[in-house]
Order: C-alpha cells, then sequence, then structure tokens
C-alpha cells in the first residue's frame, strides 16, 4: 500500500499585507526624512561654532596679553579658509577700553558667516559670538564688558536677517535671540 502526503501549495504575502507594508513604510519616512534634513542642518550649523572656538581662544590670549591697549584681528593672528558650509569668521578689533554694554559689533566679537547654501530669508546665516562678563541673560549677550581679571564668558545670537522663527530649530538654543 503506498501512502501519500499532501503537499501545502506555496503560498505568497496576499495584496493587503504588501500594502500595510507599504503604508508603513511610507508613514516611517514620511517622519524621518524631516527629522534628517533638520540634523543635517545643525551639522552644518554647529560645524562654523566648533571652528570659531579657536577664535575664542585667540580674543582671550589677546586680552590678556593686550590689556590696556588695543588688539587687532591680524594682531590675534586669526586668519580662517572658507570651507564648504562657512564663508568667513571675523573678530572685531578690541579697543583699549572696552564697551561697558557689549553688542553684536562690541570688542571681540566673533562674526561667523555661512555659506550661500545656508541662507536664511535676506542673507546668509550669521552667528555672533560676543565676549564680555557677567551670566548670560535672556538677551544672549554678556550684561559687562570686558573687564580686566574678570573671566570672559560668552555669548551667542543670529545676525539680523536671521531672527526669524523659521531657521530657529536648526541654531543652538544659545543662540536663538
Amino acid at each position: 500500500m503506498v501512502t501519500r502526503t499532501l503537499q501545502k501549495p506555496a503560498r505568497g504575502f496576499t495584496l493587503i499585507e504588501l500594502m500595510i507594508v507599504v503604508a508603513i513604510v511610507g508613514i516611517l519616512a514620511s517622519i524621518a526624512i524631516p527629522q534628517y534634513t533638520v540634523f543635517t542642518m545643525r551639522a552644518k550649523v554647529s560645524e562654523g561654532l566648533a571652528l570659531g572656538s579657536e577664535a575664542k581662544l585667540d580674543v582671550g590670549a589677546a586680552w590678556a596679553i593686550y590689556d590696556g591697549t588695543a588688539a587687532t584681528q591680524a594682531q590675534m593672528g586669526f586668519t580662517f579658509l572658507a570651507t564648504s558650509n562657512v564663508a568667513n569668521i571675523a573678530i572685531a578689533s578690541i579697543t583699549a577700553a572696552p564697551a561697558a554694554v557689549p553688542n553684536r559689533t562690541s570688542d571681540g566679537a566673533i562674526s561667523i558667516t555661512y555659506q550661500a547654501s545656508i541662507a536664511v530669508p535676506g542673507g546668509p546665516l550669521v552667528l555672533v559670538m560676543i565676549p564680555g562678563t557677567g551670566v548670560i541673560g535672556a538677551t544672549g549677550i554678556p550684561p559687562g564688558g570686558l573687564q580686566s581679571g574678570v573671566p570672559i564668558v560668552w555669548g551667542c545670537v543670529t545676525g539680523a536677517a536671521a531672527t526669524t522663527a523659521a531657521w530657529f530649530p536648526y541654531v543652538p538654543a544659545n543662540c536663538r535671540h
């Protein structure tokens, strides 16, 4: 007597199962792609702040060396070669008697100008790091100017063109002023 076993026919996915998988992948992609865009833009903006850290060291050294006299960017020995994301980093000269209240163009302020690919409405993105003394408040600017024998604190603000809320997700939280 010969026994036969019945084999199940090969079965694939149904159309509804495939449609559910495609819908799930589509939903995940619609969430992931915008987040990836924000992440990459933040990385580009962070590059400028990282490159500006050398300029911060030069300002601190110049303040210590030229205390009581003026110091220019050339005397600080800072030069910058543009990168794919950062067009320029410039240091404002330090005067013999720094301003009592620092601002975007005051003594030792570091302006980081980004390439046109990182643009805001009205021009390229600009971040300004401002040296001073005291505790950084809601304005992002130190309350006091540079003073002898007092540690330097750094504030950060966006340039005038970047004050739109649309750019706030890309700019570090301490620069959103």
